[in-house]
């Protein structure tokens, strides 16, 4: 899904073929370290706070994303209507 919004959203704003090569190269590389450094927490969460250590660590940093994506993020659907639903106007509607 990543992957498609990127190359959207590249092509959107003219970007280079080449910048996108460099983007989707770097993309990978930090999906990796991501889960090295994941499987590190993990393991010390799991080391202080027992075997629920882990899930605990995840509770908290999807509230984290779900905050950041809140927002952060604009949603892409595919138009260019100023109107458009972002996830921030979604949620706002789906807690009245």
């Amino acid at each position: 899904v990543f992957e498609s919004w990127l190359v959207t959203e590249h092509r959107n704003h003219g970007f280079s073929v080449e910048s996108l090569e460099v983007i989707l190269r770097d993309s990978v590389i930090c999906s990796n370290l991501s889960a090295i450094v994941s499987g590190i927490m993990a393991h010390y969460l799991a080391h202080f706070l027992g075997p629920v250590g882990p899930f605990e660590g995840a509770v908290g940093c999807t509230w984290m994303a779900l905050v950041l994506v809140s927002a952060c993020w604009g949603e892409n659907y595919g138009s260019v209507d100023p109107g458009a639903k972002t996830v921030q106007k979604y949620m706002s509607k789906s807690y009245r």
